[in-house]
């Protein structure tokens, strides 16, 4: 299932690769010893916890016992991709961990290698895999134990290339998060070959084995919670009920009844639930369920469904950054649900103006960093372009490509703000003309240059660089 140029990867960097679930194919297709991932079934596990469910599931990186690392990301429903497992810490370090015991050759006899010795020592504290263990092309044992020196030892092949690539044994620990930035970058590349799906490395998260959740008995679990709840009179019908008000007044774009209801009906959610002995927390987390639940609910009323997950996204940002702020928590909650509900208000009234006027805005939305002309636009929305043209200029007061700069800016200048990226890139991601014609676009609107507005508003770092 692997494209072609996955091999040349591997050649590259000698980073096994595997998948499995539906179907099972791996790099390298043949070897001494199976994939770790294909031999051991608690492995697996781990890594499918790890990685969740489902195509949009995030990558992650999971730190195994002894340092070794595997990329991992769901393909689809019951379909998963690794990469690795790769050492973590400088191989020399590793080696040397593992050269303790290893006496110096005696005079005359023939130099060992560090490598060669290190895997000495494995051979003989742990037996290798016999060829009647290995598992036969495309399937998946049932459970065959992989000794630490499988692991090791599979990699052996790869440790001189690893120097030169992804991992360098010379270097010092300030490069350590270099090679991570390395690997992750590995990742995110086989999840844009497989999945299509364009994401930064800032979104990979590195986990350790040990946070990876252990299974737990859910029949057990709920019969003790429910006890609890029993014992203090707490029940879920009344906060279902508030819930559901919400949400049809988030879809409705019903600002004023948000407003009054969040005055004169309140409850304290302790008398719901207690999901965490922790007020506090709990908070945070009845806010996490809101802005899912909010942001559903404002799509579903007709807010544009990428406008309203990235103001989910804020959000729940705002959620982190509020963290233990009981006060602000709370005026958090409430600012959320007043600001999807105005949102969804304002749609709704556009597209009582004309459905197409919002259609066209969705296609513009969508398609902000490509080249986007008005006569690709109408055929889409079914209208002819000089009509779909005049009714454009009529509601909102400008032209279509007026519009398009102006939204382009208003991006652009987020990217000023919080970004790292130069005015070049800035300027090429929204597909500007030239860095000067985004220069003079963004000055028409905001009444100075993109530097000027950067060293006013940017990120400190990012200033003291310039």
């Amino acid at each position: 299932m692997f494209p072609y140029d996955f091999q040349l990867l591997y050649d590259i960097f000698e980073v096994p690769m595997v998948s499995w679930g539906k179907e099972v194919s791996q790099i390298p297709r043949q070897g001494r010893f199976p994939s770790p991932v294909l031999a051991d079934e608690g492995l697996r596990k781990r890594l499918e916890q790890a990685c969740g469910k489902g195509a949009d599931s995030l990558p992650v990186i999971l730190r195994e016992p002894g340092g070794i690392l595997y990329g991992t990301f769901a393909l689809e429903e019951g379909q998963y991709f690794a990469l690795g497992g790769i050492l973590s810490s400088p191989l020399s370090s590793t080696l040397d961990s593992l050269l303790g015991s290893v006496q110096t050759p005696a005079p005359g006899s023939a130099p060992v290698s560090a490598l060669d010795s290190a895997l000495t020592i494995c051979s003989a504290q742990v037996p290798v895999l016999g060829s009647a263990q290995t598992p036969a092309p495309g399937s998946i044992p049932d459970s065959i134990p992989v000794p630490e020196f499988a692991r090791v030892s599979a990699r052996a092949s790869a440790l001189d290339s690893l120097s030169d690539s992804v991992f360098d044994p010379d270097a010092g620990p300030s490069s350590a998060a270099l090679k991570m930035e390395r690997f992750k970058k590995l990742l995110v590349l086989c999840c844009f070959r497989l999945t299509g799906r364009k994401l930064s490395c800032s979104r990979v998260e590195v986990r350790s084995a040990d946070a990876v959740p252990a299974e737990t008995s859910s029949e057990r679990e709920v019969e003790a919670y429910l006890d609890k709840q029993w014992e203090n009179e707490r029940h879920h019908g009344r906060g279902i009920e508030l819930e559901n008000k919400f949400m049809e007044m988030i879809r409705q774009g019903d600002v004023e009844g948000i407003k009054k209801i969040s005055q004169t009906d309140l409850l304290d959610i302790r008398e719901i639930s207690e999901v965490s002995e922790d007020f506090v927390r709990q908070i945070e987390y009845n806010l996490v369920a809101m802005d899912a639940l909010a942001t559903r609910a404002a799509v579903e009323g007709g807010m544009n469904p990428e406008e309203a997950y990235v103001l989910g996204d804020v959000y729940l940002r705002q959620v982190e950054v509020n963290r233990r702020k009981l006060d602000a928590l709370h005026l958090l909650g409430f600012r959320m649900m007043l600001d999807f509900a105005d949102k969804v208000r304002k749609a709704r009234q556009r597209k009582s103006q004309s459905p197409y006027l919002e259609k066209c805005k969705d296609y513009i939305f969508k398609n902000l960093r490509k080249q986007i002309r008005v006569s690709d636009i109408a055929p889409v929305l079914g209208i002819s372009q000089s009509h779909l043209t005049h009714l454009f200029s009529e509601l909102e007061g400008m032209t279509i490509q007026q519009y398009i700069m102006k939204l382009r800016c208003e991006h652009a200048a987020n990217l000023l703000k919080y970004s790292d990226y130069s005015i070049a890139q800035i300027s090429e991601y929204f597909c500007f003309a030239s860095q000067s014609h985004f220069g003079s676009c963004f000055k028409r609107l905001y009444g100075m240059s993109p530097k000027e507005y950067r060293m006013k508003h940017g990120r400190k770092d990012v200033i003291e660089k310039m």
